[in-house]
C-alpha cells in the first residue's frame, strides 16, 4: 500500500500557505477601508484578485464545495447552498480539525444549526469591527462609547456568532461600564442543563442609560429587534431621557419573529420619544451566521424595508427564481454572496432569502431583503428573544 500521508501534509501545508497570503492581503485592505480609504476602481482590482486567489484555494480545500465545483465546470465559480453547512464540514481541514470558535446558525426549524469553524478568528474580527468603525459609526475618531448589549453574552450562548460580534464589539469599543442586559429564560438554552433566570433586565438597563446620561458618555445599544420590542414594552411608563450626544442603537435582527409582529418605523418613534434619538441614530444591521461580513442599512431609507450597502470585499447576487441566472438589476429573486473575509468557511454562498439589488448615489449595489423563498426555513437573530416569551 503506498502512503499517501506525506502528500496529504504537503498539499495541506500549501493550502495554509496560500490561506496565510490571502489573510494578510485582506488585512491590509480592511484597515484601509476602515481607516477611509476611497478608490473604486482599486477595490475593484482587488476584489477579483482575492476572489481568484480564494477561489482556487476553497474549490480544492473544502471538500463539499470541491464536490460541487466539480459538478459545475471548470470555469464556473458556483455557490455553494448554505443548507450545506448543516450536513458538511464546509470549511478547510485544519479549521475542522482544530476550531478555535464554533458558530451555529439560530432560529431554524428543523433542529440541524448549520455550523462554521474557525481556526483563526483574526480576519472574522477585523472584518466585522471595519463595519462598525465606517458604517455604524460613520468614521468617527476613536471614541469611548459606553456599550449595552441585549444581546446574550458568549457565556450563555458560546456558539452565537451574535453573541461574539456583540463581545468583539464591546471589548474594542467600551469604556469600561457596559454590559449585557438579556439572559437566557429558565431552563432554556444552556448545556448544563440548569438554565438561568436571568432573563431580559429591564431595570438594570434602565439604570445604565441614566448613569450615561449622568456621565455624559454616547451610548451603543446593541439589540435584535424583537429583544428591543421586548423592552419597549417593559419600559413603556419609564419616564423619557436625553441621550448623550453621538449615541446610537444598532439593530442586529429583522423583525423575524414567528410570535411578534414589529414596526421598525414605530420602534424607532419610540425610541425618539423615550431615548431622544433621532430615527437615523437607530440603524439596521444584516448578517448571517455564515458569512464574517456585515451590511448596514442605508441612510434615509423606509425602516420596515431597508437598503443594506456593504464593504468592498462583500458583494450579493441575485438569481432568477426561475432560471437561477442573474437578474436584472431592481427584480427580484433568490439572493446569494461572496464574502471575501470567509477565509476558512465557505466564501461563495447561497441563500433561502428573497431580495433585489438596488444602485446607490455612489453606483454601488445595496441589497433590499423581501423575505424567505417558499418552503425554507425561518432563520434570523430576533428569534433568539422568543425564548424570553412566556
Amino acid at each position: 500500500m503506498i502512503d499517501n500521508e506525506p502528500q496529504r501534509a504537503g498539499q495541506q501545508a500549501a493550502w495554509q500557505a496560500s490561506a496565510a497570503a490571502h489573510r494578510q492581503a485582506m488585512l491590509d485592505w480592511i484597515a484601509a477601508w476602515a481607516a477611509g480609504a476611497r478608490d473604486p476602481q482599486a477595490d475593484a482590482r482587488r476584489r477579483e484578485e482575492r476572489a481568484t486567489a480564494l477561489f482556487a484555494l476553497q474549490r480544492h480545500a473544502i471538500a463539499p464545495y470541491a464536490a460541487v465545483c466539480a459538478a459545475a465546470g471548470a470555469e464556473a465559480r458556483p455557490l455553494l447552498p448554505v443548507t450545506a453547512l448543516k450536513r458538511h464540514a464546509c470549511q478547510v481541514p485544519w479549521a475542522v480539525a482544530a476550531p478555535r470558535a464554533i458558530f451555529e446558525t439560530s432560529g431554524t426549524t428543523d433542529g440541524a444549526p448549520g455550523t462554521v469553524r474557525l481556526a483563526d478568528t483574526s480576519l472574522y474580527d477585523a472584518a466585522l469591527l471595519a463595519g462598525v468603525r465606517r458604517q455604524l459609526l460613520g468614521g468617527q475618531p476613536a471614541t469611548a462609547y459606553r456599550v449595552l448589549s441585549l444581546v446574550p453574552e458568549p457565556s450563555l450562548r458560546p456558539r452565537s456568532s451574535l453573541g461574539h460580534m456583540a463581545a468583539t464589539v464591546m471589548a474594542a469599543l467600551d469604556d469600561g461600564q457596559g454590559g449585557s442586559f438579556l439572559g437566557l429564560a429558565d431552563g432554556v438554552g444552556r448545556g448544563d442543563g440548569q438554565g438561568s433566570a436571568a432573563g431580559l433586565r429591564a431595570a438594570a438597563l434602565r439604570s445604565a442609560l441614566e448613569q450615561a446620561v449622568a456621565d455624559d458618555v454616547p451610548v451603543l445599544l446593541l439589540t435584535t429587534t424583537i429583544a428591543l420590542e421586548l423592552w419597549l414594552d417593559a419600559s413603556a411608563g419609564d419616564p423619557p431621557l436625553q441621550l448623550p450626544a453621538g449615541s446610537l442603537v444598532m439593530d442586529t435582527g429583522g423583525p423575524k419573529g414567528r410570535r411578534i409582529a414589529v414596526s421598525r418605523a414605530a420602534q424607532r418613534r419610540a425610541l425618539t420619544e423615550r431615548l431622544g434619538l433621532a430615527a437615523e441614530r437607530v440603524i439596521a444591521e444584516f448578517g448571517m451566521t455564515e458569512l464574517a461580513s456585515q451590511r448596514y442599512e442605508r441612510p434615509g431609507g423606509d425602516p420596515d424595508a431597508p437598503i443594506y450597502d456593504g464593504p468592498p470585499w462583500l458583494w450579493s447576487v441575485v438569481l432568477d427564481l426561475d432560471t437561477m441566472l442573474p437578474a436584472p438589476i431592481g427584480s427580484l429573486g433568490v439572493v446569494g454572496h461572496i464574502d471575501l473575509a470567509n477565509l476558512e468557511t465557505a466564501a461563495f454562498l447561497l441563500t433561502a432569502d428573497l431580495g433585489r439589488l438596488v444602485p446607490g448615489a455612489a453606483g454601488e449595489l445595496g441589497l433590499q431583503l423581501a423575505g424567505r423563498a417558499p418552503g425554507s426555513e425561518e432563520r434570523g437573530c430576533s428569534l433568539i428573544a422568543e425564548e424570553f416569551l412566556p
